[in-house]
């Protein structure tokens, strides 16, 4: 399966942005998250520009491409969410904790084990935002703490921000999984 995430990353360019996305991208697919990445800047025949069209390579996180980019990777995380709470939801009103326990149900799609797995990814398949240290970007505070540079943790706490200097930006990658 193939899929556009997107990482958010602090940096002074568009060529240190990219560094600092691969780092994520490269993260995600040594801890085995992804098989491998292709970024939109790279002439692949199957991945990337040749699976999903002319995405920017790099863009400002404040600017259109930028904020379409972060978007379409919250809707899809969402929709990921949804469905999987739905599923858990369902499959809790359907059956026993003994059926559950002891799997007793009639498909895949019942096992509640696997909905609760998927539910619970910080990284993988349900994720298509993460941060510029790798984790996912699951809820509109961890997102908004990444746009703020979080200044939760820095400037509410009297800290020195060490991105406070950099621009935001946003980089896409064709993952597989």
């Amino acid at each position: 399966m193939h899929m556009v995430i997107r990482a958010i990353v602090y940096a002074n360019d568009e060529e240190e942005a990219m560094e600092c996305a691969r780092d994520v991208f490269d993260s995600l697919c040594e801890d085995h998250i992804f098989d491998y990445y292709t970024t939109f800047d790279e002439d692949e025949p199957m991945s990337g520009r040749a699976r999903w069209g002319d995405l920017p390579v790099v863009a400002k996180a404040d600017s259109p491409e930028g904020i379409t980019l972060i978007d379409g990777g919250m809707e899809a995380t969402k929709k990921e969410f949804m469905n999987y709470i739905s599923q858990i939801r369902r499959i809790l009103d359907e059956y026993t904790d003994e059926e559950l326990y002891e799997a007793k149900y009639d498909s895949f799609y019942n096992d509640i084990r696997f909905n609760a797995r998927q539910l619970g990814q910080r990284r993988g398949t349900t994720i298509w935002l993460y941060d510029h240290e790798g984790a996912g970007i699951k809820t509109p505070e961890h997102l908004r703490n990444v746009l703020s540079k979080w200044k939760c943790i820095y400037e509410d706490k009297g800290k020195e921000n060490p991105y406070k200097d950099k621009e935001i930006w946003v980089v896409p990658a064709d993952v597989h999984c």
